[in-house]
């Protein structure tokens, strides 16, 4: 999962839409590799049944919002836009939030 946060924030600082989508889909990607892990663990035993399941649904719905984010860059054609104040001095330590978190 941690490569799923990865290519995603790599995308989000990249300049140009293009290379933004692009490491969005390099991000579902590992989100897929994510499941595939996650069944082979539960597979030999080494997750929960209740685990495996809900971590299987989050996943799905991630893959879904990701999927809905994909097909949205680029649809206007515009360059990835950014406030300054997401990068100011005090906030150098912090990740820029969306609205969803």
């Amino acid at each position: 999962m941690d490569s799923v946060a990865a290519n995603l924030s790599e995308g989000f600082g990249r300049y140009h839409y293009k290379e933004n989508k692009q490491f969005c889909c390099y991000g579902r990607g590992s989100l897929y590799e994510t499941k595939i892990w996650l069944k082979k663990a539960a597979n030999r035993g080494l997750v929960p049944k209740e685990t495996f399941e809900r971590f299987e649904c989050d996943i799905n719905t991630l893959g879904r919002r990701l999927n809905t984010t994909i097909k949205s860059i680029g649809a206007d054609r515009n360059l990835v836009k950014e406030s300054h104040a997401e990068w100011a001095a005090d906030a150098a330590t912090q990740l820029p939030m969306t609205s969803d978190q």
